[in-house]
């Protein structure tokens, strides 16, 4: 799924999370510095390459991400904030 996102021109990083039912999948994007993307333009992506049970219920684009010490996103803290 992140592959997908990240499939975009202008998204960067992706990450992806299961909500605490695991009924929805929420995404979460980054933009590269100078690009531009609407949340619907980043689906139609993603849905050229994903199966429609795979696409994300809800995509959000962010500033960064949460960092683990090993410098990777914080998956942790990104399902923190589906709950």
């Amino acid at each position: 799924m992140e592959a997908a996102l990240c499939a975009h021109p202008a998204v960067s990083e992706a990450g992806v999370v299961a909500s605490p039912d695991r009924n929805a999948l929420r995404a979460f994007v980054t933009v590269a510095p100078g690009a531009a993307a609407a949340v619907a333009e980043i689906r139609a992506q993603a849905a050229a390459l994903l199966p429609s049970y795979a696409l994300p219920d809800h995509i959000e684009i962010r500033d960064g991400f949460a960092r683990t010490s090993t410098g990777k996103i914080d998956r942790k803290a990104l399902a923190a904030e589906v709950t």
